[in-house]
């Protein structure tokens, strides 16, 4: 909440589900704790390719995805993202 009223760009979370784009990475958080910050978060979420269809649904206002600038297949990984995003939009 700090970051917040101190004008942040964006929020990390930290691990939401287990990822692969960092090797030093925390253990997940699960799912609940982030569903609740889309809900107040004025800014953008930090978020996993995997974790975009559910940031998307508890309503958070932009994301920003790392994974896709370190994929060994970037344009693949662009595209599982547009699909993802196609998906949810199309509820």
């Amino acid at each position: 909440m700090e970051a917040f009223a101190a004008g942040a760009n964006y929020v990390g979370f930290g691990t939401i589900l287990s990822t692969s784009s960092k090797a030093d990475t925390e253990e997940a958080k699960g799912l609940s704790a982030p569903a609740q910050m889309c809900q107040v978060a004025t800014c953008s979420i930090r978020s996993t390719a995997k974790t975009v269809p559910y940031i998307m649904q508890w309503g958070a206002r932009g994301f920003a995805v790392i994974s896709i600038c370190t994929a060994i297949g970037p344009m693949e990984a662009i595209h599982q993202l547009m699909t993802a995003i196609k998906r949810h939009l199309s509820f």
